[in-house]
């Protein structure tokens, strides 16, 4: 899909009678195909179907050209010229997850139609260079509920750092589809200062403060304790 067809119509005997003109209807009404008119047969090799043919299904669709040739206005019989497009899959856009900091990504790359082409698989650069996260080479996307991107990351900043998979699909017959951008947003984990302790007199409040290391970083962040006594 999205490929030119560049197909030379054949004759018998091969390129004769020289002058032969093409004429075909357009084949698939609003589509990207388009009708030939007076088409030049000559010289040998030219290619005489050039439209660009996008298949948006996740299946195979045949393009059917219906070729009329003539000379001096003697029309020979009409031909069928079957293009056979293979779908390129497509990656849904726009896709992120959030997780914290040392979480599995654990994520499942969509397509559209959902799960189709069947044996689509993906591939993608290291996003990170020498960080926790890996290169995909030809990632299975079946069976659907597959998690594809499994890095464990790790975000040692006290800010929220995005992580981005460039994924490219490739279809079972070898067609690429568009490199789309997943993105993971890695939140950071808060780190407590070791070993904080405070002495106080007996019926004296605590009111103690307790400490992030960083101090007071990330923003935000919340403290929970179970009943100590």
């Amino acid at each position: 899909s999205g490929e030119a067809v560049d197909y030379d119509i054949l004759l018998n005997p091969t390129n004769l009678p020289a002058g032969t003109l093409f004429n075909w209807p357009d084949p698939d009404g609003a589509g990207p195909a388009t009708a030939g008119v007076n088409v030049a047969a000559d010289p040998a090799g030219t290619l005489h179907i050039t439209d660009n043919l996008i298949n948006t299904t996740g299946g195979q669709i045949t393009v059917t050209y219906v070729i009329t040739p003539s000379i001096g206005g003697c029309d020979g019989t009409a031909e069928d010229v079957d293009i056979l497009v293979n779908p390129a899959p497509v990656i849904v856009p726009n896709q992120t997850k959030t997780i914290c900091s040392g979480e599995a990504v654990d994520y499942e790359i969509l397509l559209n139609p959902a799960n189709l082409p069947a044996g689509t698989l993906f591939n993608w650069p290291d996003p990170d260079g020498i960080g926790p996260a890996t290169a995909g080479v030809n990632v299975a996307a079946d069976p659907a509920g597959t998690l594809h991107i499994t890095d464990n990351l790790v975000n040692a900043t006290t800010a929220p750092i995005t992580v981005t998979y460039q994924v490219t699909p490739t279809s079972a017959d070898g067609c690429d589809g568009a490199t789309e951008d997943i993105e993971i947003i890695v939140n950071p984990i808060p780190v407590l200062v070791a070993a904080q302790t405070k002495t106080i007199c007996s019926g004296e409040d605590v009111d103690y403060e307790i400490l992030l290391n960083p101090a007071n970083l990330p923003a935000g962040t919340l403290f929970n304790w179970p009943d100590p006594d």
